[in-house]
C-alpha cells in the first residue's frame, strides 16, 4: 500500500505535486504510516466526495480539546512543521477540527478536502527555532530553558505553536512551509514534553483564544451564571442558558 501511495503521488498528472510528497520525505515508519492515511483521505474526497473527517467543537470545549492535541498527538510532534490541526471557525461559537492536514494543501483546502474556510481558522503545529540545527548548537543544552511565556517565540526545541488567519490564504512558493498568520503565539516548550499545566500553558493559550473569538471563555458554575445573567444579556459560552432558565424557575 505503501508503495502504491509512493506511486501516487510521484505521477505527473495525479494533482499532487512533488512539493506536497517532499513533505512528507521521513524514513521513520510511523511517518509513512501517517503519509498513507492522509493521502487514503485526500483519494477519499478526490474519488469518492467524502470530505476530510472532522471532530465539532464549541468555543467552550476548545481549549481543554487543544490541550489534549498538545499533548497526545504524535503525528504533528513526529512530523513537526509539515502536519498541521486545523480549526475552521465557524458561526454560534460551533466549529470544525481537522487533525493531521498536510501543511502544502492548506491554500487548496476546499479543493483537496471538502472543507471550506469563511470566517478564518486557526492552525496548531509543533515545530524547532529558528536556526535550531548547526555547529554549537544543542535544543537540550540548559540556556535554552530559561525563557517565560513572553519569551517562548525564542524556543529553540520543539514546541506547540498556534496562529489565527482572518481570512483563506493564497497559494504560496514555499508550500513546504507554513503560511504568515495575523496572530501568532509559541507555546512555552518543556524539557519532559508536558504542556498539561494549565498555570504555565493553558492560561496563555485561553487568552489567545479569547483575543481571537472576542469572547470569554472562563468557565462558570451555574450560581455564577445565575447572577451574571441578572445583569448582562450576554453570557459566557460556559454558562448554559436553559440550565440558567430553570434555575429561575426554581426559585
Amino acid at each position: 500500500m505503501i508503495a502504491a501511495a509512493e506511486g501516487y503521488l510521484s505521477s505527473a498528472d495525479s494533482g499532487i505535486n512533488e512539493e506536497f510528497y517532499s513533505c512528507f520525505n521521513v524514513e521513520a515508519k510511523a511517518s509513512k504510516l501517517l503519509q498513507v492515511r492522509a493521502l487514503h483521505r485526500l483519494l477519499e474526497w478526490r474519488y469518492h466526495k467524502q470530505p476530510w473527517p472532522s471532530i465539532p467543537v464549541t468555543s467552550a470545549n476548545l481549549i481543554d480539546h487543544l490541550l489534549t492535541r498538545i499533548n497526545q498527538a504524535s503525528g504533528l510532534y513526529q512530523m513537526f512543521g509539515k502536519l498541521v490541526d486545523i480549526i475552521i471557525i465557524g458561526h454560534n461559537h460551533s466549529h470544525q477540527y481537522l487533525e493531521e492536514v498536510p501543511v502544502g494543501i492548506i491554500p487548496e483546502l476546499k479543493t483537496e478536502t471538502g472543507r471550506d474556510i469563511k470566517n478564518g481558522f486557526i492552525t496548531l503545529t509543533f515545530e524547532y527555532g529558528k536556526e535550531f540545527s548547526g555547529k554549537g548548537k544543542d535544543t537540550l543544552g540548559p540556556e535554552n530553558y530559561n525563557h517565560t511565556a513572553k519569551t517562548a517565540h525564542r524556543s529553540g526545541n520543539i514546541h506547540p505553536i498556534i496562529r489565527y488567519y482572518k481570512n483563506f490564504i493564497k497559494s504560496k512558493k514555499d508550500e513546504a512551509s507554513i503560511p504568515p498568520a495575523n496572530k501568532e503565539h509559541h507555546v512555552l516548550e518543556d524539557f519532559l514534553t508536558d504542556w498539561s499545566v494549565y498555570n504555565h500553558h493553558g492560561h496563555y493559550i485561553n487568552l489567545f483564544i479569547q483575543s481571537i473569538l472576542q469572547t470569554d471563555l472562563r468557565h462558570f458554575y451555574v450560581k455564577s451564571c445565575f447572577e451574571l445573567s441578572m445583569t448582562f444579556k450576554t453570557l459566557p459560552t460556559s454558562c448554559d442558558r436553559t440550565v440558567i432558565e430553570r434555575s429561575k424557575l426554581k426559585t
